[in-house]
């Protein structure tokens, strides 16, 4: 009775841990700023806890997950925003796109991930609606609070009109 106590105990500290991980998503990156902002990376808690991010990872290539380490004693709030700019990760994001992981003190486990394309001059990839939808190019950028909404898509009308690659205006 008292090893199935103890694995019972153990499960459930490792759902705990486990569903406290899942609530931290990247949020938002900046990756072709205009001076004087620079890159960054913005971690949100979308969970109803504080999560200690101390001792994770965040990184631009999954050849290294463990590239940049927070801090140990970072703390995130519930509902609260963490923002990394590229002179504390040491590393800088690709304005033509690229991927950007968070991973667990282990340095395997990958809790969020995120993938965007080039980015225009001072336009940032956010998660749209705020924490919890797709990767979206934003409308402003928000780094250290709620993402602003995605910038609208061009119609197909427009983009017929603008003569735009793959859309071809019908002549008469």
């Amino acid at each position: 009775m008292r090893c199935f106590t103890c694995c019972l105990f153990g499960f459930l500290v490792l759902m705990l841990v486990s569903r406290a991980s899942a609530v931290i998503v990247i949020n938002e990156v900046l990756t072709n700023p205009t001076l004087p902002a620079r890159d960054g990376i913005e971690l949100f808690d979308n969970g109803a806890t504080p999560v200690d991010l101390g001792g994770w990872y965040l990184t631009d290539t999954d050849a290294n997950l463990t590239l940049f380490q927070i801090p140990f004693g970072i703390v995130i709030d519930a509902g609260a925003y963490l923002v990394f700019d590229e002179s504390a990760l040491g590393f800088s994001l690709s304005a033509n796109g690229e991927s950007v992981f968070l991973t667990d003190a282990d340095g395997f486990t990958i809790v969020d991930q995120i993938s965007f394309g080039a980015a225009p001059p001072g336009v940032s990839y956010g998660r749209s609606p705020n924490g919890t939808g797709p990767v979206v190019l934003l409308e402003s950028v928000t780094l250290g609070g709620p993402n602003s909404p995605p910038i609208p898509e061009p119609s197909t009308f427009l983009l017929a009109i603008l003569g735009l690659p793959g859309f071809t205006r019908r002549r008469k």
